[in-house]
């Protein structure tokens, strides 16, 4: 891991990948484009306007990330197995709210698919961080990820309270 790339992650796990808050994705001159955004609404049908830049910050390529956020499935296998999908910082993106920001969204393509996950599951993506843009009817993304893990979302504070109280 990078200094400059160290300095934008979070505690690293016993497998060396780092935790990455989505903001952290966005470089600063891009934060005022994000305080002016349309809200995000979990209503209606109509697909709203991805609004953005594909600026990324250039320290996070290359880094081994692990990162929260929901599916939005984009292709599947012959066997119906989920093999690309856009990961994002909150459920329903891209489906009918405004998709985030393209340097918020991470477009992710697996080695091997996997059984579709409930779209409003929190799950953790890990993997390989790539600065690369990627463009579809759906939504463009900044950044990139291949041959990632993707396993249910995990809060071991929330988890050891609450194992506390039974």
């Amino acid at each position: 891991m990078t200094s400059a790339g160290a300095a934008l992650l979070g505690q690293t796990d016993e497998d060396g990948y780092a935790d990455l808050d989505w903001s952290r994705m966005v470089p600063p001159e891009d934060v005022k484009t994000l305080e002016n955004a349309p809200p995000v609404l979990h209503v209606g049908n109509q697909r709203m306007k991805q609004v953005g830049t594909l600026h990324t910050v250039a320290e996070l390529d290359h880094q081994k990330v692990k990162l929260s956020g929901y599916v939005v499935p984009l292709e599947s296998d012959d066997d119906g197995k989920m093999v690309e999908f856009f990961f994002v910082p909150f459920y329903g993106a891209c489906i009918h709210v405004p998709p985030p920001p393209p340097n918020m969204l991470v477009h992710v393509k697996l080695a091997k698919g996997i059984d579709t996950p409930s779209l409003y599951d929190p799950l953790t993506l890990k993997g390989v961080l790539r600065t690369e843009v990627t463009q579809n009817a759906m939504a463009s993304s900044a950044y990139g990820m291949q041959d990632a893990t993707l396993m249910p979302y995990q809060n071991r504070d929330a988890d050891r309270l609450r194992r506390a109280f039974e």
